[in-house]
């Protein structure tokens, strides 16, 4: 290791804490991760393969889209992990009636009123979704209106009563102010709660009219019966609308769900749990579980729509042999030589070697299928009467052959796939290389790589925690400070539940994009809603950016680690072009 290495661990020394061990480089994986490039690099690979993905489940015919219960709760996805043995053709199918009859209960009840044939007629003719939408805009509006008319009454009563008090109040007026201030607050706070439950597609969110009444009664006196006649009539708005936010619902769940979403949605999932058990938890049956899962979600994708899944891989490798190599080269440039090389040069050192990094994980596949075929015809030896038995046996000791090649390319391949790019970005080697350093170094050093990963995993683990805590705290300031001023516009909904708040709700650490009510909205609010979601998505999008940035400097590290202790490799020894011009310069001339 060069002495120009000793100050690369940041503010903290972790060279020092470590006592000159080299995994204190794994430690510098945060700040490395975190630099502007490489998150840059990572995010445009994100948006691509979002892009794509969003694509292939746009270009999915409808009967291959994702099923889904008429509650949205169970989709094949769910009905998979659960249990495999469970997922047949009919159990698909009785997702799809499910959601069919609870859309027709909707669709033949009130406000929508439509008698069975037409209910049947407009899911066959895929009409459900724009007949609902357009009748809940207009139950919607009715409904916003009546709550914010009887706020502001309410409002207006209380504030009233006690100008009253005020005045016949000769001193401890202070108390009667902040009793004033008490009732308006929770006034405002059972409002909000009745606006919540409007736009509730839950049914456990849902808000008894009741509780307003007895705190309208409790503020303003007994209801007059007109009074109770106005709040039947809004109960009956709101829970037609809750219906209709159901409907809809329901209806998105008849037409299925896209492939990609649905299956990255329940993968960003398990990671978080992961992340969870991991370190909050410290809870390994929760953490095998996930993992568990998030495999056996590979298995149905692969199983169930094999097609979608070579297309999604081939598209996911070719993104990541560009953008995940850029980031491996610019990490190994920076653990070797403690140089930062541009994100051009190593943009280019990616795309001069694409190939390498976009085969490198296929040809054990390659490999593995075309030993499987040649055993499985072999098989066929076997099926030929009176000598097929005689053949087997003899050709039985090259399928043993065969079977010890599959495991081996298997192991090297789940065990080394994190080791594959890195290999690249130091050696600048074929796509044959990346396979033959991973296995040795997974057969050789199996507990060494083991130990590196897990304290990767964990550092990872804290620093996304970290990262993902800023964010949230950072849209969190920009929200209440936001909030303080744009939700004074008190015209309508606006009045109990804020402006700012329709356009973008509140983000929370689990949620930092909260899902956008978008019928609710208003043309302008459509827009404005719309540009804020995909600046907050931009923000999302670093965050996992961080992931993968990580993901590709630490594994490059590992890789050098690895390589040192196995091959007896300085760690300052990296593949350059500069390097070989110098070779062929100082050959002498003939």
């Amino acid at each position: 290791m060069s002495g120009n290495q000793n100050n690369l661990g940041g503010s903290c020394d972790w060279r020092a804490i470590l006592g000159g061990h080299p995994v204190w480089l794994l430690f510098r994986g945060f700040r490395d991760a975190a630099s502007p490039p490489r998150m840059i690099l990572a995010l445009i690979g994100i948006v691509v393969i979002y892009l794509a993905g969003g694509l292939l489940d746009g270009l999915t015919p409808a009967g291959s889209r994702v099923a889904v219960s008429g509650s949205g709760t169970v989709n094949e996805l769910t009905l998979y992990v659960e249990d495999p043995r469970a997922y047949t053709a009919a159990a698909v199918t009785n997702l799809h009636e499910d959601a069919e009859r609870l859309l027709l209960s909707f669709l033949t009840r009130g406000p929508l009123d439509m008698n069975r044939e037409e209910g049947l007629a407009a899911i066959r003719e895929t009409e459900a979704l724009g007949i609902i939408s357009e009748v809940y805009q207009e139950q919607l509006s009715r409904a916003v209106d009546g709550l914010a008319q009887r706020y502001e009454v309410r409002q207006s009563a209380v504030e009233e009563e006690y100008d009253a008090l005020l005045e016949q109040a000769d001193g401890a007026k202070s108390n009667v102010k902040t009793e004033r201030d008490r009732k308006l607050a929770i006034l405002q706070d059972s409002y909000l709660r009745l606006f919540d439950s409007l736009f509730a597609q839950d049914k456990t969110l849902r808000i008894d009219l009741d509780l307003i009444v007895a705190v309208d009664n409790r503020l303003t006196g007994k209801a007059r019966d007109e009074d109770r006649a106005a709040v039947e009539k809004l109960r009956e708005l709101i829970e037609g609308t809750q219906r209709l936010a159901q409907a809809y619902e329901a209806a998105e769940n008849v037409e299925g769900k896209g492939i990609f979403s649905t299956w990255i949605s329940f993968n960003g999932a398990r990671f978080k749990r992961v992340v969870s058990a991991l370190v909050y938890e410290r809870d390994m049956v929760v953490l095998r579980r996930e993992v568990t899962q998030a495999a056996l979600s590979v298995l149905w994708l692969w199983q169930c729509h094999w097609l979608f899944a070579i297309l999604l891989t081939l598209t996911w490798l070719a993104v990541w042999a560009v953008f995940g190599g850029t980031i491996s080269r610019m990490a190994a440039m920076q653990i070797a030589r403690n140089e930062r090389i541009g994100l051009v040069t190593a943009f280019n050192y990616s795309v001069r070697n694409f190939h390498s990094f976009f085969l490198a994980p296929l040809v054990p596949v390659g490999v593995i299928c075309g030993l499987a075929i040649l055993i499985g015809v072999g098989g066929l030896l076997g099926a030929v009467p009176m000598l097929g038995e005689i053949l087997a046996a003899l050709l039985m000791p090259a399928a043993l052959l065969g079977g010890a090649i599959i495991t081996l390319m298997a192991i090297g391949l789940l065990a080394g796939l994190n080791l594959m790019y890195p290999t690249i970005a130091m050696e600048g080697s074929d796509c044959l290389d990346p396979i033959s350093r991973s296995l040795s170094y997974v057969l050789a050093q199996p507990w060494r790589m083991g130990f590196y990963g897990l304290i990767a995993s964990v550092y990872g683990a804290l620093c996304y925690i970290f990262v993902r805590l800023f964010a949230w705290f950072m849209m969190l300031v920009v929200h209440t400070s936001a909030g303080f001023t744009m939700n004074a516009d008190g015209s309508a909904l606006n009045a109990v539940r804020g402006k700012l708040d329709a356009i973008w709700p509140v983000p929370t650490f689990e949620q930092l994009q909260p899902a956008v009510n978008w019928m609710s909205l208003g043309s302008a609010e459509t827009v404005a809603a719309a540009m804020v979601w995909i600046w907050v998505a931009l923000v999302v999008g670093l965050v996992i950016a961080f992931v993968v940035s990580y993901y590709f400097t630490v594994n490059t590290t590992i890789y050098a680690l690895l390589r040192q202790k196995t091959d007896l490799t300085n760690l300052d020894e990296v593949y350059t072009e500069e390097d070989i011009l110098d070779l062929v310069q100082e050959e002498p001339s003939p």
